[in-house]
């Protein structure tokens, strides 16, 4: 089933408008709360495990529900249309700063939080799901997997690009309103977006005629499933390295890079840019992250098609912790090599990332295979709930840590203190990548031999079917 390039980009652009929300979550939402808004770390870190991992095991009612939807639209398309504008006004409810003391603070981040989680898996459950039932062909679905996180990369750059310039042209002195009109602003956005992605798409995969399994049958199956019990692990530790790890860039340059080593390196002498402060350079990192990580999304079907779908996954998984690993032992007055392994790691994490994606399309078909029960919408809602479960972990350890390594906000940092946000932004994620591909090596089936007697299979099956 061939798909349109103009499809492919505007299955994508709903990634781009998940990403305003996902990046701006994962790169200024706890900084938000514990130095704008002025919540305990620590009690930042309880909101998000608490908050992630209940959202996340709602994902499975939403895929369920999405799985058995029936409308002129499809099963999951509908959902990108009803859910769009609930899910930009949390997006900005989450990003206000109500005048209340500390305990009203920590209630009302923990009531619009959870809006806004409950909202993203309402949308992105259905999405996420939207290409497996598109096409059945691997080339086309890792075409789709590709243009997903690559214009999602895009929708992180404008984020990490634009985020705290924009911040700072509203502020006027206030950070706090300073955040919430970027945030309008990118809500707004995000609801065009999605908008775009429901006009542009269609589905062309059915359930079969016969299939008439109850949830937790499904779920039961699901469970029974080797390749999706791998791939949920996957998800989860791969998730709690992308949290702990980007949650630390805005720390890192706030706290750990002196202003000396930024007002005297020669390359921003150069370009007129030493009178930056850790924020700027924070924003070049984050910007020129999301750059290439589009590059590496844009790159993982090439990988895929000539060096193999899994063999990719493990080699990215493995090089992405060699970056993490170089940037813990370069010296924090080497901007340019810090710069290097910076834009290393997020190239090959965006790998890892598009080629997860196709492969949860691969699990759904392994489970109609062998089950005779197609799943597409809970198969991807595990991901999602995988992948909140490992950014409630990974938030949880990072509010955890910065207090254990002794962080104060606001406040020169102590050496101990300097250290723990090092290690959370280098050894940490890259331990837990390097397990990912062991993980995955030891113990993933579904090489491409066995994908394509899958498709097959499959695909006799339907015929069978459709001729009955």
């Amino acid at each position: 089933m061939a798909i349109s390039l103009r499809e492919k980009i505007s299955y994508g652009l709903g990634d781009a408008a998940s990403n305003l929300v996902f990046t701006t979550i994962l790169s200024f939402m706890m900084f938000f709360y514990t130095d704008i808004f002025k919540i305990p770390a620590a009690q930042v870190g309880m909101l998000f495990l608490f908050s992630r991992v209940l959202d996340g095991f709602l994902d499975f009612s939403m895929g369920a529900i999405a799985d058995r939807t029936r409308s002129r639209f499809g099963s999951f398309r509908p959902y990108i249309l009803w859910m769009a504008l609930p899910f930009s006004v949390f997006f900005i409810l989450a990003f206000s700063t109500p005048d209340l003391d500390e305990r009203g603070r920590i209630i009302y981040a923990w009531i619009t939080y959870n809006a806004l989680m409950i909202a993203y898996t309402a949308i992105n459950i259905p999405y996420s799901a939207l290409s497996g039932v598109m096409t059945d062909d691997p080339k086309e679905r890792n075409d789709l997997s590709s243009f997903r996180i690559a214009l999602a990369q895009v929708g992180g750059l404008v984020i990490n690009g634009c985020t705290l310039p924009l911040v700072n042209y509203f502020a006027n002195g206030d950070p706090a309103h300073g955040y919430r009109m970027t945030v309008i602003i990118f809500a707004a956005l995000a609801l065009l977006l999605f908008m775009l992605t429901f006009v542009n798409t269609r589905e062309r995969i059915v359930p079969l005629p016969q299939q008439h399994s109850t949830v937790l049958q499904d779920v039961a199956l699901m469970f029974k499933s080797v390749p999706w019990r791998v791939m949920t692990i996957a998800a989860i530790l791969m998730f709690v390295a992308i949290i702990i790890q980007t949650g630390a860039v805005m720390y890192y340059f706030h706290y750990v890079v002196p202003p000396a080593a930024i007002g005297g390196n020669a390359v921003l002498l150069l370009l007129g840019w030493s009178d930056w402060d850790g924020n700027d350079l924070a924003t070049l990192f984050l910007a020129a992250g999301s750059a290439a990580g589009i590059a590496g999304a844009a790159s993982a079907t090439f990988f895929a098609q000539y060096v193999g779908k899994l063999t990719s996954f493990i080699v990215a998984c493995v090089l992405c912790a060699a970056g993490l690993m170089l940037f813990y032992f370069t010296p924090v007055a080497s901007l340019e090599f810090l710069f290097l392994e910076y834009l290393s790691v997020t190239a090959t994490t965006s790998v890892v990332a598009a080629l997860y994606f196709s492969i949860l399309a691969d699990v759904a078909d392994y489970g109609e295979w062998h089950y005779q029960v197609r799943t597409t919408g809970l198969i991807f809602a595990s991901g999602t709930c995988a992948a909140k479960i490992g950014m409630g972990i990974g938030g949880a350890l990072s509010g955890w840590l910065l207090g254990y390594f002794g962080y104060v906000s606001n406040q020169v940092q102590t050496a101990a203190a300097s250290h723990g946000i090092t290690l959370l932004l280098s050894l940490v994620p890259a331990f837990i990548f390097l397990s990912i591909a062991a993980l995955m090596h030891f113990t993933y089936t579904l090489d491409a031999e066995k994908l394509a007697h899958i498709k097959q299979g499959l695909q006799q099956r339907r015929q069978t079917l459709a001729s009955a």
